[in-house]
């Protein structure tokens, strides 16, 4: 694996963990509600009582096998 790919990868790791760190420590306990998957969650957890993990894990991997199907194996 070259630098540029392994500076990559670390980036998104970092900024994954930096959104997920905001949320526990900002949007959730305020109340608020975040777009994409991550919103969805908390809508359906406030609602249905359904765990966040649960969902957005569930809900990511269904949108990754959509997007193989709809964009392709490039996308995925």
């Amino acid at each position: 694996m070259d630098c540029k790919k392994l500076k990559n990868i670390v980036g998104i790791l970092v900024g994954n963990a930096l959104y997920a760190l905001a949320v526990i420590l900002f949007v959730i306990p305020k109340g608020l509600i975040t777009g994409e998957s991550t919103g969805l969650a908390i809508a359906t957890f406030h609602v249905f009582g359904i765990p966040m993990t649960l969902f957005v894990s569930v809900f990511n991997i269904f949108m990754f096998i959509l997007g193989h199907f709809v964009l392709g194996k490039i996308y995925a």
